[in-house]
């Protein structure tokens, strides 16, 4: 019945802190400078940082708080389905309250792989897997496919799917292209490497994140911090003992 699950729903967010007061709070501090809005962070989520493993293998304080200040809080109800089994994902995830299992799902069946508990992460798999496949450099005179967007908007860049020529390299490993195609031909820009594709890639149906590997879903109310994409590449991929500690678990699933 509707009216009993959005009780529900509402009654556990009261029940674990997130009412009015949480919200009067967010409002009290959402006009911190920057170091004393990371300050904050990293003593509000401090418990949670003890209790995931993988956030301690994080170097340096600076590199916490840059990683917890990037992080949504994201609260589900028994039975939600978080990833499915071969969708693109973008995004991984830390679990901080509650149980979620994991299964291998095909068409016909699903297969359970095991049940993951606080501290536990997933969706590594997707985020290392975007980066297979790409190559090391990109030469002078190959053309390109432009595949950037806006991380702040969260949209397509104006000369996203144009197709470029490379003429250069360019500050700390980017590329430097003459735009051939599109409403911003005849520019010349710079890209990282990951903002760009060999000639010939259909930009059409193009996704940042890689394939997901497994279906999860809420064993109990769940309460997740969640990591984007782009916020992943500017955090977590700066550190090379986490970087390994991903690629080692991901071999494993």
């Amino acid at each position: 019945d509707l009216k009993v699950l959005i009780r529900d729903y509402n009654k556990y967010l009261w029940d674990n802190g997130y009412g009015q007061d949480q919200e009067e709070d967010q409002t009290l501090f959402a006009n911190l400078p920057d170091m004393l809005h990371s300050q904050y962070d990293l003593c509000k989520k401090k418990k949670m940082i003890r209790d995931i493993p993988l956030l301690q293998a994080l170097e340096s304080s600076a590199l916490k708080a840059r990683f917890v200040h990037k992080l949504e809080l994201s609260i589900h109800m028994p039975g939600d389905r978080i990833t499915t089994q071969g969708d693109f994902g973008d995004e991984m995830y830390f679990i901080i309250r509650g149980k979620c299992i994991a299964y291998d799902e095909d068409a016909t069946s699903a297969m359970y792989l095991r049940t993951m508990t606080p501290g536990a992460f997933f969706g590594e798999v997707a985020l290392l897997a975007s980066k297979e496949g790409l190559p090391e450099k990109y030469h002078i005179n190959e053309r390109v496919v432009i595949v950037k967007t806006d991380k702040q908007l969260k949209k397509r860049s104006n000369e996203f799917g144009a197709t470029a020529e490379v003429i250069g390299d360019g500050w700390k490993g980017m590329n430097n292209v003459k735009i051939l195609t599109g409403r911003c031909a005849g520019e010349t820009k710079s890209y990282q490497i990951d903002e760009l594709r060999p000639e010939g890639y259909d930009a059409t149906n193009h996704h940042d994140g890689g394939i997901r590997t497994a279906t999860v879903i809420t064993a109990s109310f769940v309460e997740l911090q969640v990591l984007q994409h782009e916020d992943w590449e500017e955090t977590i991929q700066d550190s090379a003992a986490v970087q390994a500690i991903l690629e080692t678990t991901s071999r494993v699933r």
